[in-house]
């Protein structure tokens, strides 16, 4: 495991396959970093910022802009590839930096979307395929479902051998979380993903009113009518976006922020079972169980 003199904290590096690798980095330096890098690394790179401040400018000869520069925010999501880079870094002292980043080699990519890359963007299809001289870069939010595999990626239950090949399944989740993403807000008249910008953000709207009241939600019927659609069309665009229909996007809700209260709050397991909405304390611990591959009581030890 790595050290860095000027921060507190160190990075998990896991070297998953052939041509993908994962990094965990959480660390607060103790002095403002100003720095400068140059890169010829062809691999994608999937980004996502649980907690960071600061910004990079990027420079690329394969860039539509001669200089961007990317704010780093909490719950920051970002994918790109330039087959050179050069740019600089500010990091304010005493903010945490925290990310989860993947490299994949673009054919890797390939070889698991197959003929699904002709629905993504041109530059990203053909750097997939072997072109060198082109740059993609794609930014957007950390999504609640990116933000659960997220967590599950951190708090893996397994070592050794098992530990690995948990992380990799992880990392390979969050990339198709990603790009979800992309194809949802850049290709939306593909032929996979048929939702037009305003059905799509009705989708967004149904679940933010699902997560804010996960103990007593709205019923599948009065839901998509809070949102203007029906629960058929609701059903479909939740598969779409979050990759689980209306009830699958509730239960992964409520089992994270369950999570949350048992292991940050130390709220006792019937507590938080009735606050997320479980009527059956035998039901919680299944569906915890399943989704987490360990106990409710177990988080609660943890805390405790």
């Amino acid at each position: 495991m790595e050290k860095d003199s000027n921060s507190k904290g160190s990075p998990r590096v896991f070297d998953l396959r052939p041509g993908m690798g994962l990094r965990i980095v959480d660390f607060r330096p103790r002095e403002t970093v100003d720095g400068t890098f140059e890169s010829a690394n062809p691999m994608l790179r999937f980004y996502f910022h649980i907690a960071a401040s600061g910004y990079w400018e990027l420079r690329s000869p394969y860039s539509n802009t001669p200089e961007s520069k990317v704010p780093h925010t909490d719950r920051f999501s970002m994918v790109f590839f330039y087959p050179e880079l050069e740019g600089t870094m500010h990091w304010p002292a005493d903010r945490r930096q925290f990310h989860v980043s993947i490299q994949i080699a673009p054919s890797l990519l390939n070889s698991y979307l197959g003929a699904g890359i002709h629905d993504f963007p041109k530059n990203l299809r053909d750097i997939s395929e072997g072109c060198s001289n082109k740059g993609f870069t794609h930014a957007g939010p950390v999504s609640q479902i990116m933000n659960m595999a997220i967590g599950q990626l951190l708090d893996c239950p397994y070592t050794g051998s098992m530990e690995r090949l948990y992380i990799e399944s992880k990392a390979i989740e969050l990339i198709t979380h990603k790009l979800a993403q992309i194809q949802s807000l850049d290709v939306p008249t593909s032929a996979r993903l048929k939702l037009r910008p305003d059905e799509v953000e009705r989708i967004r709207r149904a679940g933010e009113i699902l997560s804010r009241d996960l103990e007593d939600p709205p019923k599948l019927l009065d839901l998509a009518h809070s949102v203007g659609t029906n629960h058929s069309a609701l059903n479909k665009g939740f598969r779409e976006i979050y990759g689980a229909t209306v009830f699958g996007y509730l239960r992964q809700m409520r089992l994270q922020e369950a999570k949350r209260l048992l292991e940050e709050k130390g709220m006792n397991v019937t507590e938080t079972a009735l606050t997320v909405g479980y009527g059956s304390i035998p039901s919680f611990s299944r569906a915890f169980s399943d989704f987490f591959g360990r106990s409710p009581a177990t988080c609660l030890k943890k805390k405790q």
